[in-house]
């Protein structure tokens, strides 16, 4: 059973060994350190056990040892903490924040588009504020949130008394280019335009702020993308050009944003292309349509027949639709037939290949196809690897020796749907469909750099481009090639090989990981840390330092590596057990890419690698940390770990905003809210707040409006009557994680769990343990839908290896 969900940043790894010291003669900056950071833009943080400070690559001290939490310099500035208050520095230590604020956070360059500099948000008296890098005020705090920061302009919003949104507008200098109260809703900006509401008409405005196209035309008007937005008008949709200008006719019934010129359109209950003149390049004739742009090698997914399952209507997911006796074909965006509609389960192209089937039965979506024979076609529609395969996986192609090769891991003999095929013998096959190797392994992995990683009789090794194991599948635990060299790890210990085989480094190294900036971090003993530069190809060691936690009863564990470039990887053990990642990702080492909260005794493993050098040492370190995560009472302890905590890092993910009053953790959630959290843990809030949707509801406040018509549109929710969504109706435990499981692709519908057992069935999965369990059947408010949400983004989706954190990352709404 899963216990710690509380790592800040999580992502997947490989295993090590245990403390060894270092070499002396590697050193660079000698080991004087009880903590260290890695190197950004030139200064590495250090501690001398109870304050930290900055040093250069010279080991000079450049700031002297006064904060109590520090951060890597980004952009000239540094995030530091002193006397327990959130401070700007530069890399001179000269200080700029204000003295009145409670406290600020750095905003990531990621979330700011079309802003150079580094902006700082700040906090006084529960509101928000904006401030640039010298500690000036550029947006006063009296804000509950921002939205995203787009064309130099960004949307901030507060609710006033009546609890009616108020929105204002400014530009990065602080000026107010749209006044508070002027609309009732302003969406982000995008290509310099935006659509804003007033009295439920639409109109839209530019980046100063004037009226473009006035109220009173259409009834929705989305976001622009490629110059053109879709609208709403007498029930129809259609696109407006930026002047309001009807570019296509007001005739389909659902449409999407345009791809690459494209764009899919639902008419008469039947899915077509058009062009950005209108065109229909492929008539609304076929049942479903999938179209996701060039990077999908502008060749279009069709199908027919079959019976529309319950989320048919969302062209978004037409990929996952794949229903019994449906039919499937390829068309490309000049309307000329790539295949004929014969497949009963297709998969969109990608790098030059399609995944196709014939035969098997589809059921009720593309997770549920099983039983027949899988291959692949290329752009022509020729079947270039031959449909006689229980299970395929994915085309990959790479450049090898200066020709552009392709592999396929295929199989036979084993069972299962598409997304939970299991057994069978592995192998690959290449670009033209010959055989690379027999189908003689467990398992088999994408090729990287001219190697596939094979699984054999639960040992990991190597073959070659020609089908030889170069390295034998003596590995319990290895990873792909990257610049000719491969972690791996031999009765217990980490190590590094080459194509040979041959281990990299000496038994005296055990830890591998990339340099930052020319320096790694190095431990000596375990408790004191230096640097080593790379004249050596040595991996520095990795630094692990001790921070008292932001709330009672926590530690924060800070790891570095001062080798540029260089990965830091670390377990982490409690009461002589790891913490089990590998019940999500299959190993004990992940990567380490921010802070380590911790709110019970632990011992952390940790080493650095990068490519072509040898790995660092192994550090280990034991924390005693005593804390009841929850007290005897039945009352939890809302402002305490560990339920503040967790409403911090879903807000740091974006994901969890609470009230104007705070994240009012000792309330009760309405059911609309535990919509909106199912929406953002899904990442569909986006396409929430742009849908053209509408629902039947007459209790539906305005700020969830769009989300509870984006919902009811794709079959996610209803109302608990035909006007009535229950809003303001409490959401107990059961309904919320009805919500989360479905989130993880799990069905009430198809059987998966019952509304009633929903809470049982987190458990079986492992999202919540069984003390939780017993917990939720008393109490049930805020502080539980945090916690159970954010366990919920760590848990495996159904059928996959992915979790919602991963889905989240690659799709850009988590940054950290």
């Amino acid at each position: 059973m899963r216990r710690l969900k509380i790592l800040l940043f999580t992502v997947l790894l490989v295993s090590t060994s245990i403390n060894v010291n270092a070499s002396s003669s590697y050193l660079a900056i000698d080991a004087d350190y009880s903590g260290t950071g890695s190197f950004s833009e030139g200064l590495a943080e250090v501690s001398n056990n109870s304050k930290w400070g900055y040093i250069d690559t010279e080991g000079n001290l450049k700031i002297p040892f006064c904060y109590d939490i520090t951060t890597p310099f980004r952009k000239g500035r540094a995030l530091v903490v002193k006397d327990g208050k959130r401070i700007i520095i530069d890399k001179n230590g000269v200080e700029y924040t204000p003295s009145d604020i409670d406290t600020c956070y750095q905003i990531l360059s990621g979330f700011i588009y079309g802003l150079e500099d580094a902006y700082f948000g700040f906090d006084r008296d529960n509101k928000k504020g904006l401030m640039d890098k010298y500690g000036k005020k550029i947006i006063p705090s009296i804000y509950e949130d921002f939205q995203s920061f787009h064309d130099g302009l960004v949307v901030a919003y507060d609710t006033d008394e009546d609890e009616n949104t108020q929105y204002t507008v400014y530009d990065k200098h602080g000026n107010i280019i749209v006044p508070e109260g002027l609309y009732d809703y302003i969406n982000d900006y995008n290509e310099g335009l935006t659509s804003v509401t007033k009295d439920n008409q639409y109109a839209v405005i530019d980046t100063e702020g004037n009226v473009v196209i006035p109220f009173g035309e259409y009834s929705s008007i989305g976001t622009f993308y490629e110059g053109l937005a879709s609208a709403k008008k007498n029930g129809k949709r259609g696109f407006i050009n930026s002047k309001g200008e009807i570019i296509v006719p007001f005739i389909y019934d659902y449409m999407w944003l345009f791809n690459d010129g494209f764009t899919y359109v639902k008419k008469n209950k039947k899915y077509g292309l058009i062009d950005k003149k209108g065109n229909e390049v492929i008539p609304c004739e076929y049942d479903s349509l999938d179209y996701l742009g060039g990077s999908y090698e502008n060749i279009v997914l069709v199908g027919k027949g079959g019976q529309e399952s319950y989320f048919i209507d969302d062209p978004y997911l037409n990929d996952r639709i794949n229903t019994s006796n449906k039919k499937f074909g390829f068309i490309n965006t000049e309307g000329k037939n790539v295949t004929p509609i014969t497949y009963d389960y297709a998969e969109l192209f990608y790098n030059g290949f399609a995944k196709v089937a014939i035969g098997g039965n589809g059921g009720s979506g593309k997770t549920n196809y099983c039983c027949g024979k899988f291959g692949f076609i290329d752009l022509s529609g020729k079947e270039v690897v031959p449909l006689i395969y229980d299970h395929v996986g994915e085309f990959s192609s790479y450049l090898y020796k200066g020709k552009i090769k392709g592999t396929v891991p295929v199989s036979i003999g084993g069972y299962g749907s598409v997304y939970s095929y299991k057994g069978g013998r592995w192998g690959y096959v290449d670009e033209k469909g010959n055989k690379i190797t027999e189908l003689i392994y467990d398992e088999v992995y994408d090729f990287h750099e001219g190697y596939g990683k094979v699984l054999k009789d639960g040992k990991y090794g190597f073959v070659d481009i020609n089908g030889d194991e170069v390295i034998p599948c003596i590995y319990s635990q290895a990873r792909d090639f990257q610049g000719g060299l491969a972690m791996v790890v031999y009765d217990g210990r980490g190590e590094i090989i080459d194509i040979n085989g041959n281990e990299i480094f000496p038994e005296d190294f055990a830890i591998l990981r990339p340099y930052k900036e020319g320096y790694a971090r190095v431990s000596t003993d375990g408790s004191k840390f230096g640097y080593v530069d790379n004249p050596s190809e040595q991996v520095k060691d990795v630094h692990m330092s001790l921070k008292e936690g932001k709330y009672d009863g926590t530690k924060t564990i800070t790891l570095s590596c001062d080798t540029e470039g260089a990965q830091i990887y670390y377990s982490i053990k409690y009461n002589k057990n790891y913490i089990s990642f590998d019940d999500v990702y299959g190993w004990k080492y992940r990567p380490y890419l921010g802070p380590i909260v911790l709110n019970q005794k632990a011992n952390i493993t940790a080493y650095a690698v990068k490519k072509g050098m040898k790995e660092s040492k192994s550090v280990t370190s034991n924390y005693e940390i005593i804390h009841n995560i929850l007290p005897t009472d039945e009352k939890p302890f809302y402002n305490k770990v560990p339920y503040n905590m967790y409403a911090d890092l879903l807000n740091n993910f974006g994901l969890f905003n609470g009230t104007a009053k705070g994240y009012e953790l000792d309330k009760s959630g309405t059911r609309v809210e535990g919509l909106v959290m199912f929406l953002r843990l899904i990442g569909e809030e986006k396409e929430a707040l742009e849908s053209l949707e509408e629902h039947p509801f007459t209790d539906v406040p305005k700020w969830a409006d769009r989300y509870v018509a984006y919902a009811y549109s794709k079959g996610y929710t209803n109302g608990v009557s035909e006007t009535t969504f229950g809003s303001n109706s409490i959401i107990d435990a059961k309904s919320y994680f009805t919500f989360l499981l479905r989130a993880l692709n799990y069905s009430d519908k198809d059987g998966d769990f019952k509304w009633n057992n929903s809470i049982e069935y987190a458990v079986y999965i492992d999202i919540i343990s069984n003390e939780d369990y017993d917990f939720y059947q008393k109490e049930f408010k805020r502080a539980e839908i945090v916690k159970a949400s954010y366990n919920t983004l760590f848990t495996k989706i159904k059928n996959t290896e992915k979790t919602l954190y991963d889905i989240l990352r690659e799709k850009g709404i988590i940054k950290l």
